[in-house]
């Protein structure tokens, strides 16, 4: 499998998904792994995980060494598309290594950062817990990267304004 992946046709646009996980890393006497970082790709409607690289950090010179490595040793990946969560140090390797590329958000990592911003206004979520209205306002922050993307801005500055009055 992995290697039809790899000699996929290069005119064919590669899609690759990269996401971190830091609960599920081989404890050590020295606790030198922080994350388990999996590259997937995505070929003929499917997502198919087909790097895993243990990691001592997630610094941006750690992503860096790591791109250039798989790009030198193991393949040329010839990426048209990146999708990723917000963890800058990742996101900036990407965008030097790859200049090229379109960097995506997975919506996934979007709406567990809208929710964890959210837990920080106590207003808020008091509000959120009681108000089916403020519930509903919740549930348009979480579609917002469905809107057309120069819709999106208004969409959150509207958004905004009516999530004011429920935290004065």
């Amino acid at each position: 499998m992995c290697n039809s992946i790899m000699d996929m046709p290069t005119g064919e646009p590669r899609h690759y998904l990269i996401d971190g996980t830091f609960s599920v890393v081989p404890i050590s006497s020295s606790n030198s792994f922080k994350q388990l970082l999996i590259f997937h790709i995505a070929h003929n409607e499917h997502t198919f995980p087909f790097i895993y690289i243990l990691m001592s950090n997630k610094s941006l010179n750690a992503y860096i060494h790591v791109l250039q490595y798989i790009q030198s040793n193991i393949f040329d990946m010839k990426p048209t598309t990146f999708t990723t969560d917000f963890k800058y140090g990742l996101r900036e390797a990407l965008s030097q290594i790859y200049p090229q590329t379109k960097l995506k958000t997975c919506w996934f990592h979007f709406t567990q950062a809208v929710r964890r911003n959210a837990s920080k206004l106590p207003k808020f979520m008091s509000k959120l817990n009681k108000d089916n209205d403020a519930k509903k306002l919740f549930r348009k922050f979480l579609i917002l990267p469905l809107l057309k993307p120069d819709d999106i801005l208004i969409g959150y500055l509207n958004l905004n304004n009516q999530a004011l009055s429920y935290i004065k």
